[in-house]
């Protein structure tokens, strides 16, 4: 069992933890809502249960916090259905969590292991491979696995067990743009920082919303999966006006890199009412490269002219996406000259 010794098993009763059951006055746009249960298998050292007071404080803590992670991944009331967990046991071990952390659990859709060290620990991770794993790990000089952004990080990675993104993967350092020098800061949401943020992206709860209850332990790359039919950039003045003729590049922002390319991966130029049509999706889904089966997080989108100034702008994923769930068909990147 790759370093586990000892297994101890506390079964563990299904507990539902519904928000409507941990709020005195649940709102009645929740109540009507669905119920999307995710049924979860927690791992627990030996060493971090006698840490909070032994398996049964433990089992009360873990029940407290997983209620805490539902009430958050639902409180911006834009997730179509009610987040509810279903523990379906909690296994206590000596050992290693990173061996325990991808053994299979069969009709569970996810395993959560905790992981708990003096120094400065992963601070949570989820593997989306076979089998579908979260890495709950954080050290005790920040609170250790119950505290505020332990619970706050568990939120994220059951976002990305529903399909959601990294949005800072998006992100660009200014003093990697080699193009503008400007940087990029993806707004505000669960998927960017969560810690002490309780608020999903358009595109999140789009990809949420579109996984619902979902079905077995992954699911599937739904990012690559929602594009709008048309992307497209327009051109204008200081005052509005359509500018003919403006060439346009897309400098690409690969995954985590926080930079920006300094060759472009496309060139063209507007037409007489300032609009570009890109001929194709120049983030490439579905190319087997990349983070969620998408070749580019982002992308800056630059107009120049010759004689009018240029302009500049962020095409992040999570923009586009989120134009997808809000049901148009067009997405649009405004440059105004400069």
């Amino acid at each position: 069992m790759g370093g586990v010794r000892r297994r101890v098993t506390a079964q563990v009763a299904v507990v539902v933890l519904a928000l409507a059951g941990l709020v005195a006055a649940p709102s009645a746009a929740l109540a009507v809502k669905p119920l999307w249960k995710l049924t979860v298998v927690v791992d627990v050292p030996n060493s971090v249960a006698a840490k909070h007071g032994g398996p049964t404080l433990m089992l009360s803590k873990i029940m407290t916090q997983f209620g805490d992670v539902a009430r958050f991944m639902n409180e911006d009331q834009k997730l179509a259905g009610t987040i509810d967990f279903s523990i379906s046991k909690v296994n206590f071990f000596d050992g290693v969590p990173a061996d325990v952390v991808h053994q299979p659990h069969p009709g569970v859709m996810t395993r959560v292991v905790y992981e708990e060290d003096q120094t400065e620990a992963r601070g949570g991770s989820y593997g989306g491979d076979l089998p579908a794993a979260i890495l709950h790990s954080w050290p005790t000089d920040r609170g250790g696995v119950f505290g505020p952004y332990a619970t706050d990080g568990l939120v994220h990675e059951f976002g990305h067990q529903r399909g959601a993104i990294d949005n800072y993967g998006q992100d660009v350092d200014a003093a990697s743009n080699p193009v503008d020098a400007k940087g990029f800061t993806s707004p505000t949401s669960i998927m960017e920082n969560p810690y002490g943020v309780h608020t999903w992206d358009a595109f999140a709860a789009g990809v949420i919303n579109r996984a619902g209850p979902g079905e077995g332990n992954v699911v599937p790359a739904l990012a690559s999966q929602s594009f709008p039919r048309t992307i497209r950039v327009r051109v204008v003045t200081s005052s509005g006006a359509a500018f003919r003729g403006a060439t346009v590049r897309l400098y690409p922002v690969e995954w985590f890199s926080r930079s920006v390319r300094p060759e472009s991966v496309f060139v063209g130029k507007t037409d007489s009412s300032g609009y570009l049509v890109l001929p194709y999706n120049p983030f490439e889904p579905g190319v087997g490269k990349g983070a969620w089966d998408v070749r580019y997080a982002n992308f800056l989108v630059r107009a120049t002219t010759t004689n009018r100034g240029s302009g500049s702008g962020w095409m992040p994923l999570s923009a586009v996406g989120g134009t997808y769930y809000s049901g148009a068909t067009t997405h649009t990147v405004k440059l105004v000259l400069r």
